[in-house]
């Protein structure tokens, strides 16, 4: 006998447990992926519409939502050791807290991107109206 099983631990809790939590992790990173290729989506030039406030919160929730319900239909037929409402939350804060922190990375390198273009915008003009920066 081994001595895992002397001490009455079970390795298939143990090796669920950590496939779960892995689950967890992969779910939540996938997740993010959507978020930021419907944040980037040309919208305008393949349905020429432009998405207004409520209708892109809709497209970001369900972009959140769509992996961590694949995960809860794969749950309902391998339920996962322990308390699958615990499993459960867990799941839709990590899925959560990934999707939220790729929205605003995305938002920030928007708002980075257009200040370098504004910067360079004045730059231009600068330039046109025959003024020289004072770096050079």
């Amino acid at each position: 006998m081994s001595p895992d099983r002397k001490r009455g631990m079970n390795n298939s809790v143990t090796h669920s447990l950590l496939m779960n939590l892995l689950a967890i992790v992969l779910i939540s990173l996938i997740s993010g992926l959507p978020q930021a290729l419907a944040h980037y989506f040309p919208w305008k030039q393949w349905f020429d519409v432009t998405l207004e406030k409520p209708y892109t919160y809709v497209v970001g929730v369900t972009c959140m939502l769509a992996p961590v319900s694949a995960l809860y239909g794969y749950w309902s037929a391998f339920p996962p050791p322990g308390e699958p409402f615990i499993w459960a939350i867990a799941a839709l804060l990590a899925d959560m807290g990934v999707s939220g922190f790729v929205v605003g990375v995305v938002y920030h390198f928007d708002d980075f991107s257009f200040l370098k273009i504004k910067v360079k915008a004045s730059e231009l003009e600068a330039f046109r109206h025959g003024e020289r920066s004072d770096d050079e």
